[in-house]
This record gives C-alpha cells, sequence and structure tokens, in this order.
C-alpha cells in the first residue's frame, strides 16, 4: 500500500470502514474460514476504536464542564459553578470528581442538604471500593456541614475502621453512633457485632445497643450470641461503677488517642511489605509469628475450596468443587484469615479463609472454606475502581463487616493493608489458624 492509500485510509471514518469490514465478511460466505476470520478481527477492532474515542469524547467533554465549575469558582460566581455542575451529577453519579466539585460548590452557595444524596452516594461506593480513608475525609465534611445527615451502617463500619488506623477516637465513636442510630437502615446482626466491638473500649452506650440490636437476630451464630451476652454483662458492670464512657477514654488518651484494641505491640511482625528481605517472600515475617502464636489448639484442619461469585445480602454465593453452587451465610463465619502464602503457585498467592468454628472449644478439627486470591477477580464481585488489589481490599472489608467475624492474624491483615507471608501453607496454618498438622 502506497503512500496515498495509506493517507486515504486514515482519513475515512471509523464508521464507514467498519461497515466496509462487515460487507466484507458478508461477501466471504462461500470464501476459506481464514478469511472470515480475518475480516470479523478488523471489524471487532474498529469497534474498540470505536468506543475508545466514545468514551475518551465523554471525558473531555467532563473536563471542559469541571474547568469552567473551577472558573467561574475562582471568579466567586459559586451558583453558576453550581448550575454547570447540577446535571453533570444527574447524569455521572459514580463519577466522584464531579460530585465532590459539586458538593464544593454547594458549600459555597449554603446549598449543601440539597448535594447530600450525591455527596451519600459516592461516600458508600469510595467505602465499598476499599477507598475508606477517603470516603471517612468526605464523610467528615458531610457531618460538619449537615449534621443529620447518614450513610449506611456498612460504610460507617469500613470508615469508622479507617479512623481508627488514624487513632480519630472522637470520630470513630460518632461513626459508630451513628450506624447503631435506630433512625439509620441497613444494620444487619453482623454489622451490629462489629460495631459492638469496636465500640467496647470507647462507647459503652453504644456498645452495648449494637449487641442487643445484634442479639434481637434469631439467625445469629451460638457463639457470637454467647460472646454479646458475656460482652454486655461486663460494660452492664463497669456502667454500675460509673456514670460515663471517661475511663476508657482517659486510658485510650494516656495511651496517645489509640484504643488498647488497636494497639500495635512493639513484638507484632512488620507487614510484608516492610519485609521483603529473603529470598522467599516473607519467611521472616512467618518466623517472627510462628514464635509468637500461642499453643495449637487444632490437631487438624478441613478445608473446603472455593470461589466466590456474588455478595448477597446476607451471604457469598460460591462456586464449589466437581462444578457444585452454594453459599456461605456471613452470620456463620466466626472468623476471617487472610496471608501472602509461597508454594501454591510460582509466585505467592493470597490465601482468603472463612473460618466456620473458631470458637470451638472441644473440636479438634478446624472447619474453613479457603478462597485464592488468583482465583477470581473482586472487581467482578464488589463495585470498585480498575486495580485489582485494591477491589480485594474492599472486597475483604465487606466481608469483615457484614459478618463481624475475628480478622486473623489482625485487622490490618484480614483487611489486606499489612498482610502477613508465609513460605508454606503449613507454616501459615499453624501461626495463624493454630492448627497442629
Amino acid at each position: 500500500m502506497d503512500d496515498r492509500d495509506q493517507e486515504k485510509r486514515r482519513a475515512t471514518p471509523l464508521a464507514s470502514r467498519m461497515r466496509s469490514a462487515l460487507q466484507h465478511v458478508r461477501q466471504q460466505g462461500a470464501a476459506s474460514l481464514r478469511g472470515v476470520r480475518r475480516s470479523l478481527g478488523e471489524a471487532q477492532d474498529l469497534l474498540k476504536h470505536t468506543e475508545t474515542a466514545e468514551k475518551l469524547g465523554a471525558a473531555v467533554e467532563v473536563w471542559r464542564v469541571l474547568k469552567k465549575a473551577a472558573d467561574a469558582q475562582q471568579r466567586g460566581n459559586h451558583a453558576m459553578a453550581y448550575r454547570l455542575l447540577e446535571p453533570e451529577v444527574a447524569a455521572r453519579p459514580d463519577d466522584a470528581r464531579v460530585v465532590i466539585a459539586f458538593w464544593s460548590a454547594a458549600l459555597a452557595c449554603e446549598r449543601a442538604e440539597e448535594a447530600v444524596p450525591a455527596l451519600q452516594h459516592i461516600i458508600r461506593s469510595l467505602a465499598a471500593a476499599g477507598e475508606a480513608e477517603h470516603a471517612a475525609s468526605l464523610w467528615t465534611e458531610l457531618c460538619n456541614a449537615v449534621p443529620g445527615a447518614r450513610v449506611d451502617p456498612g460504610a460507617l463500619v469500613r470508615i469508622a475502621m479507617a479512623l481508627e488506623a488514624e487513632g480519630a477516637q472522637e470520630r470513630v465513636i460518632e461513626a459508630l453512633r451513628q450506624a447503631v442510630d435506630p433512625d439509620n437502615s441497613g444494620l444487619t446482626p453482623g454489622l451490629a457485632v462489629r460495631v459492638a466491638e469496636m465500640a467496647r473500649e470507647l462507647d459503652r452506650g453504644t456498645a452495648m445497643r449494637a449487641a442487643r440490636r445484634a442479639l434481637e437476630s434469631p439467625d445469629l451464630h451460638d457463639a457470637k450470641r454467647a460472646r454479646l451476652r458475656e460482652m454486655l454483662v461486663e460494660l452492664g458492670r463497669v456502667g454500675s461503677g460509673a456514670a460515663t464512657d471517661a475511663p476508657a477514654r482517659a486510658d485510650a488518651a494516656r495511651e496517645g488517642g489509640v484504643p488498647a484494641r488497636s494497639r500495635t505491640p512493639a513484638s507484632t511482625p512488620r507487614p510484608v511489605q516492610e519485609a521483603r528481605q529473603a529470598e522467599v517472600p516473607g519467611v521472616a515475617v512467618a518466623d517472627t509469628l510462628a514464635s509468637l502464636a500461642p499453643a495449637t489448639r487444632f490437631s487438624d484442619i478441613k478445608v473446603a475450596e472455593g470461589m466466590p461469585t456474588q455478595l448477597r445480602e446476607d451471604a457469598i454465593a460460591m462456586q464449589l468443587a466437581a462444578g457444585r453452587k452454594g453459599r456461605i451465610e456471613f452470620a456463620k463465619i466466626e472468623a476471617l484469615a487472610v496471608a501472602e502464602v509461597g508454594g501454591l503457585a510460582p509466585h505467592p498467592v493470597w490465601v482468603i479463609d472463612l473460618v466456620l468454628n473458631w470458637s470451638a472449644q472441644d473440636d479438634p478439627v478446624l472447619r474453613v472454606v479457603r478462597l485464592r486470591g488468583d482465583g477470581f477477580d473482586p472487581r467482578m464481585i464488589v463495585d470498585a475502581p480498575a486495580d485489582r488489589e485494591q477491589a480485594l481490599r474492599g472486597f475483604l472489608s465487606e466481608i469483615l463487616a457484614r459478618s463481624g467475624a475475628t480478622p486473623l492474624p489482625d485487622e490490618g491483615g484480614a483487611t489486606g493493608g499489612g498482610v502477613h507471608s508465609f513460605e508454606s501453607v503449613e507454616a501459615y496454618q499453624r501461626a495463624v489458624l493454630q492448627v497442629a498438622s
């Protein structure tokens, strides 16, 4: 093809070229299969280019609107910025850039209440996608501007977890209180258990309200029910000797504002991201964890491997062995264990264990449903950005929040923020799951 033909081909609109390719497919009906496949491939490539061009055009248009709104804000014309962004929010409610710009304009116009639903939606989306720190920042703005506004309990639990890691104690308490607010719908038994455990050392009243809400559920696992009843008895004794929660808060303040349950002991092993000296990733971490682990509780382990396909309201839908389908109810998950394990593939993989009898006293066999991080795409299960690891963290946070399970080996590890690494499955099971063999 000479230069003139190439220039002519570039000048031909994509749609016209795609029509020509499809016409060629029809003409090739009696021709070789190879020729038909070649023509179909060209048509599909052109279609991809068309879709890309459309997306690029939409992105450019959004950028133009955002720039116009920003220019209007700089000139002090906040009403103009609000009018420019209002239809964009209606058309693109999932675009955080548009919604946050709209929220800023609404604040400047003293119309914050009108922008609350849009911001609530983005806060929920960010929290579910594993961006709890960003969600917490926007939630703080929302609370300051519109004190009566609420987001759903699931998002609030994830926000509280992010704020707890930052040591923002008062904000953690506020998030947990909002989660159990009777006017805030969507508090599941698993979420109530989680709130009770997080609030236990911070706010006695909130912990007791959450425990009572969880106990109202007839489907609550017996082990969790017994644990909550013990908690209520203990908190009742504390309450009988003190009119407020001041002692617990004072203790936390003396320790630098971080509650006792979230402080990291000096001997806690470092996350895998900080310990990559060994040739096999995380051997140093695994050795440290093994040395700190208590005596083994279980003589054996029974593992059922599965692949999650959907997060439902009360359960995880699964694809099990031999093509079978099943579900694991959140109420039956007593612990969530996550670790990076070597020896299963050419590279270390994340192992995610849903532990079903962690509280067992006399059962010698630990029962788990095991998921592999390389065996499914979390972006197909939770609303999340394109980053796969970030989506996986959102998936783990969702399970932990809904189930109220005990995080293993710690909260950072179980949510993917500081995953511990082991050279083998056996080393992981000994150190984290306390299994002898």
